[in-house]
This record gives C-alpha cells, structure tokens and sequence, in this order.
C-alpha cells in the first residue's frame, strides 16, 4: 500500500511495517479503545481507523463496542474494516491457509452481524470500506434481502439491499479502488 493510500487510511509506517493506528479491534476495553480514538483523531489528526472483522471472537456488531461505535459516528470516521482469522478451531481443520478461505468467510459473518445488531443502521455517518471486495458479501446480498423480507432473523432494521449500497468494498488497496453496492 502506497504511502500516500496509507496515510488517509489512518496508517502509520513503523519499523515493523503497518500498524493500526488506532488498534480499536483488538482492544475488548472500550474505555482504552475511546481514548485511542481520540488521541488518533485528535493529536494524530487521522480520519479513520483499520479494524478487523474479529478480536479474540468478539466480531464488530458486539454490544460491548458499542460506546466505540457510537464516537466512531458521532465523529463520522472512516472504518476500513480487514479479516482475522476465525476463533473457530473447526474452521482450520481443512489445513487450508486463512486466506483462501477463512477471510472471505471471517467478512461475512462480521457484516452480518453488524446488520443484524442493527450496527449498520445506528452508524449512518461511519464510512464502512470491507478489504478484499468484502468477501462473499457482495454475491450474498440478495440472500440477505429474502432473509429480511421473510423476517427470519431479527433486526436488520435497513433491508439488506439498502444497507449494502453504503458499503465499499475494496477490489485492490485503497479506497479509491472501491466498488460501491
């Protein structure tokens, strides 16, 4: 990823490589996740923030993110959300690497779950990106919109076609490389 690319991503180089800037996914204590945003906003001076699908199985639509997700929209950031592998052990037992399969999939069940716990609806001002051309999420929408229509599932106040076109899902590195749904 370019520099210039990162830089609006809200990343910073270090030594190691790319960082998080703001490390909000792999924090479970939202008092430290708030104060990281508002220091990376703040002092910083980054839009936004790179989080992953799922910190230790704790997935972006758990309630206990809410207070992070609530500043995230009150300050209307930049989400660019990527895969972790799954906590499931059942999902490494093919012995296939993460990312052919486990990513795509990891994406999936984070933006599910983000819809179903109405995570989407509550945060109309976060300006979701989802890495890889959002894994399987853009084959499934219309699965999602018959799930919602029949009521299936609770939640999911926005119809899963309607949610999905504030979506960018990114095709190569960067926001500008995003196809919106």
């Amino acid at each position: 990823m370019g520099e210039e690319r990162s830089e609006r991503l809200g990343l910073r180089r270090r030594a190691s490589g790319l960082q998080e800037s703001g490390g909000l996914g792999r924090r479970r204590q939202c008092l430290a996740s708030l104060e990281e945003l508002s220091y990376t906003l703040d002092v910083l001076g980054l839009d936004g923030f790179v989080l992953f699908t799922n910190s230790n199985g704790v997935y972006l639509g758990d309630p206990a993110l809410e207070p992070v997700f609530e500043e995230l929209e009150r300050r209307k950031t930049v989400v660019y959300v990527h895969p972790n592998p799954s906590p499931d052990a059942i999902a490494h037992s093919l012995g296939l690497p993460d990312n052919l399969l486990d990513f795509p999939t990891d994406t999936n069940r984070a933006v599910a779950q983000m819809h179903y716990t109405n995570r989407f609806a509550r945060t109309p001002s976060v300006k979701y990106i989802f890495s890889h051309a959002g894994g399987s999420i853009p084959y499934l929408a219309a699965r999602f919109a018959i799930i919602d229509e029949m009521g299936f599932i609770t939640g999911g106040e926005q119809p899963g076609l309607i949610f999905f076109h504030r979506l960018r899902c990114g095709l190569l590195e960067g926001p500008e490389t995003s196809t919106k749904y």
